[in-house]
């Protein structure tokens, strides 16, 4: 169970009242939300900075930035983030936005969990899931 002080943290990265000038940035920032699956590996990385700077900045506890940093980090030196095959690559990206989205959702309650170790099996689901959706887009096309 999360401390006061860490509850505090999260809760004001979301729920502190916006200046004028951060309420036009964040209004910007969703016009041009990226959903992280379609992000480039440069841009992945430089939102990791982004998140990791933002979650200084507003006292999340330590743990949990050095959890964040080590889950970013994993990605950055797994194996198939050099493969040859855009696929797993993208595999990567789509497991790391799920997986982030789910453990944000459940900070602070029972169904919290650790971001790591990665689950191969899961990365090998979503790296099939990507290849027949591309195989079933080929024949549709075909068709």
């Amino acid at each position: 169970m999360p401390s006061t002080n860490s509850a505090k943290a999260t809760t004001s990265l979301y729920t502190s009242s916006p200046t004028k000038a951060s309420e036009r940035q964040m209004m910007m920032a969703k016009k041009h939300k990226v959903k992280d699956e379609h992000l480039s590996w440069e841009e992945f990385s430089q939102a990791n900075y982004r998140m990791i700077a933002a979650m200084k900045q507003q006292e999340w506890p330590e743990e949990r930035i050095k959890m964040v940093r080590d889950f970013w980090i994993a990605f950055e030196t797994h194996d198939w983030r050099h493969d040859a095959s855009e696929y797993r690559k993208k595999a990567l990206l789509l497991y790391q936005g799920r997986i982030r989205k789910d453990w944000h959702k459940t900070l602070g309650t029972s169904a919290a969990f650790r971001l790591l170790p990665l689950c191969e099996d899961r990365l090998n689901d979503l790296h099939h899931e990507l290849m027949d959706n591309a195989y079933a887009a080929k024949i549709d096309t075909v068709r």
